[in-house]
C-alpha cells in the first residue's frame, strides 16, 4: 500500500486488508519520482516478496475551476504526474513480473468523466439545430 500524504489512511487500508486474511506493508513515496519508485519496490519486495499484481491509482489533485480559467501549469503538472507515477511504478515492478514470466498491471481511473464536480470542463450540450461551422 504507497501513499504520500496520509500515513493513517494507508494504516487502515492495511488493517482491513489484514482483517479478511491478506497481507500488506504501507510505504511512503513520492510515486512520481523514480528513485522513490525503486526504493518503494525494493522495501515491498524485502517485506513480502516478489510483486505479482501491481495497481495504478495515483491521482494528481487539481484546481476546480472554469475550463477558461484553469492555468496550464495546473494541467500539465496533473498530467505530466500522473504519467510519471504509471511509468516509474511499471519501470520497478514489471521487470520482475517479466522475469517470473507472471504479473499483472492494473490501471485504475476515477469516475469523474461520468460525474463531473460542478465547473469542471465536460462536452457542451447541442442546442436543436445546431451545425458545424
Amino acid at each position: 500500500m504507497n501513499y504520500f500524504q496520509s500515513e493513517t489512511a494507508a494504516g487502515e487500508v492495511v488493517a482491513a486488508i489484514r482483517e479478511v486474511g491478506g497481507t500488506a506493508v504501507a510505504v511512503r513515496a513520492d510515486v512520481r519520482d523514480a528513485s522513490q519508485c525503486e526504493t518503494m519496490a525494493d522495501e515491498v519486495k524485502r517485506k513480502l516478496g516478489p510483486v505479482d499484481v501491481l495497481v495504478l491509482n495515483a491521482s494528481i489533485s487539481f484546481p476546480v475551476v472554469p475550463f477558461l480559467k484553469y492555468p496550464w501549469a495546473e494541467f500539465e503538472a496533473k498530467l505530466t504526474g500522473e504519467l510519471k507515477s504509471a511509468f516509474f511504478c511499471c519501470k520497478a515492478f514489471v521487470p520482475g513480473m517479466v522475469e517470473r514470466r507472471k504479473g499483472s498491471v492494473i490501471a485504475i481511473s476515477s469516475g469523474l468523466s461520468r460525474h463531473r464536480e460542478r465547473g469542471s470542463a465536460r462536452t457542451a450540450r447541442r442546442s436543436p439545430g445546431w451545425t458545424p461551422s
